[in-house]
């Protein structure tokens, strides 16, 4: 009984039967039994941003941040929130209070991470890279820093400064595959097909479902000649499409 996990697999249980609100009553009870958890509060929330009740989540939140003032963990969950309800001017706002509070400490830098990602979506680099180099001039090792970076040097097409950023982030974090994703591309932009095409495998290599990746290996091979390994890769892509779309119930074409 004293086991949240138990209680994450009830109410998941419970949602796929179609009754969320035995869900939410299990993990109210939950939170009930350890009001200062964060995680169950957070995993609430999560129930209704899956049931696309962004308001209810958003109580649970602002509820949360009255029981459990100190916890950043819950600052930086509403600010996600309000990021994904399309309420970016609020989540501004939480970073920005957290940044005021923490500065240079870990948490004041994420959250300037996240500002710097926000005016990057919105097209606003110049503010972008400026909390990017204040983050890096405290903490030259940040991966979310790096990775942001290189991001927009991709942007950029720059791709020497790209690739930079991101094997500083692989040397410390090999097991990316993402970012070696984002190598491949950055390889791309300098001319490296042969580096660009083994940042590619290896991004399949470590998580076998990135597709952007093998969809990059089809255009080398295809571009190199090798028609029939970009025609067995392509083959392989339109396999695993296919069976994502019947997975969630979409038709198998």
């Amino acid at each position: 009984p004293t086991s949240f996990d138990h209680r994450v697999r009830l109410a998941h249980f419970h949602v796929a039967q179609g009754a969320p609100n035995k869900a939410e009553a299990v993990l109210r009870e939950a939170i009930a039994l350890d009001p200062n958890n964060e995680q169950r509060r957070l995993t609430l929330a999560e129930l209704f941003v899956s049931t696309k009740d962004m308001a209810a989540a958003e109580r649970v939140l602002l509820d949360a941040v009255v029981q459990i003032p100190h916890s950043t963990d819950i600052q930086f969950g509403l600010s996600a929130l309000y990021r994904k309800s399309g309420q970016d001017l609020k989540a501004r706002e939480r970073y920005a209070l957290l940044i005021e509070e923490y500065k240079d400490k870990p948490v004041g830098l994420e959250a300037k991470i996240k500002l710097a990602e926000m005016d990057f979506v919105e097209g606003k680099q110049v503010d972008a890279e400026r909390h990017v180099q204040e983050v890096l001039k405290a903490n030259p090792r940040s991966s979310d820093g790096l990775i942001l970076t290189g991001r927009m040097a991709l942007a950029r097409r720059n791709g020497k400064e790209a690739v930079q950023a991101f094997r500083t982030v692989l040397h410390d974090q090999p097991e990316l595959a993402t970012i070696h994703y984002l190598l491949g591309q950055a390889y791309q932009l300098t001319g490296d097909t042969t580096l660009a095409k083994e940042s590619f495998e290896r991004a399949v290599g470590l998580y076998p479902d990135q597709v952007d990746a093998k969809r990059s290996l089809a255009v080398l091979e295809s571009k190199s000649g090798h028609y029939q390994q970009a025609r067995a890769r392509l083959d392989d892509l339109l396999k695993q499409a296919r069976s994502c779309s019947i997975a969630s119930g979409g038709p198998a074409r």
